[in-house]
């Protein structure tokens, strides 16, 4: 069955979340695809069809993560990962219900559990390294307005 397939892909959306409103189940999918009535089976089975490609794991995202922070540490080439950490500035200039603040927590565990920096000790150390970490970019107007705020911000000591 659709439902139970989609399931095993995406039981771990905000499994971990306090305030989420509803539990994804099996059932909870098949309802979801009875909206769309007669049509309700083929709606699961092509969402099935290309969940695996799009749908990113919280397992799969820390992969990435670690990945990326890896290649950033060998394309500025640092020896330790400790080094490239402390001379790198990671943007946190999103509104809180934004992805931002959550991919830089899954960061900042991985430092923290694999390198054992906290990043948060680092923050006010100066930096040669600017990065804007995103879940996705459209348009690029979110990063711009970001960025446009942060350059424009009396906080960050540029005028």
């Amino acid at each position: 069955m659709s439902s139970e397939k989609i399931h095993e892909i995406i039981k771990d959306y905000q499994h971990d979340y306090e305030q989420r409103k509803f539990e994804i189940t099996p059932d909870h999918i098949q309802k979801w695809g009875n909206q769309f009535g007669e049509n309700s089976d083929f709606i699961l089975s092509e969402l099935l069809h290309f969940l695996p490609d799009v749908y990113i794991s919280k397992e799969k995202a820390k992969n990435l993560l670690r990945q990326r922070l890896t290649d950033f540490q060998e394309f500025y080439k640092y020896s330790t990962m400790v080094e490239f950490i402390t001379n790198t500035h990671l943007f946190d200039v999103q509104k809180p219900e934004k992805s931002q603040g959550e991919i830089l927590e899954i960061i900042n565990n991985i430092l923290q559990s694999e390198f054992l920096i906290d990043y948060k000790e680092l923050e006010q150390h100066p930096k040669k390294h600017f990065i804007y970490f995103d879940d996705i970019l459209a348009t690029g107007g979110t990063i711009f307005r970001d960025l446009n705020k942060w350059v424009d911000s009396e906080e960050n000591g540029i005028q």
